[in-house]
């Protein structure tokens, strides 16, 4: 949605940042997302929480998927195509990456709020793990593709996964190991 990409039968692709001269908002719709988000990780936490009362919960916030507006790209998929013939800097990159940032921080604010609200759950953030290797960089660490575009790759996981648990050995009570 960030990347503009125009409606067609096989996506739903619609705005979900509205810009004023205030700055950005999500949409209506996004906010229901995020409303509805924070409903389903509250559930989630308690339910787990009255079935193993002893668990560790952790909470992991969301990696950025936009490369930075001066970023180098390569890479031919239909996602990378438009960023590729984009001027680096440009006002497109610009305010793609912008928005992205806002999304980013309204969807990790939820998550981190639904932690803040349940004792013994922990918030990771992980927000700027994937810097330099976002969708359409060189060593890109997310899918491209039309059907797993900005899912991590296996080395992508493996970051997700080794930031994880460096964070969970910070704990009081490990949460690994």
């Amino acid at each position: 949605s960030l990347l503009s990409i125009p409606r067609n039968p096989f996506s739903h692709v619609e705005n979900c940042v509205d810009e004023s001269r205030n700055g950005y908002r999500v949409t209506p719709k996004v906010q229901a997302e995020l409303t509805s988000l924070a409903q389903g990780l509250s559930d989630t936490i308690q339910y787990i929480k009255n079935h193993a009362p002893l668990a560790q919960i952790v909470l992991v916030g969301y990696y950025q998927i936009i490369p930075a507006a001066d970023a180098p790209l390569k890479g031919t998929a239909f996602l990378c195509r438009d960023l590729r013939f984009s001027r680096p800097n440009g006002q497109w990159r610009t305010s793609i990456r912008s928005k992205a940032e806002f999304l980013q921080q309204q969807l990790n604010n939820t998550i981190s709020s639904v932690a803040s609200k349940h004792p013994g759950v922990a918030y990771f953030d992980i927000s700027n793990l994937f810097q330099g290797h976002e969708l359409c960089t060189p060593n890109t660490w997310l899918f491209s593709g039309t059907w797993d575009a900005a899912h991590p790759n296996a080395t992508g996981q493996q970051q997700i996964g080794q930031a994880v648990i460096a964070d969970c050995e910070k704990l009081a009570d490990h949460c690994v190991g």
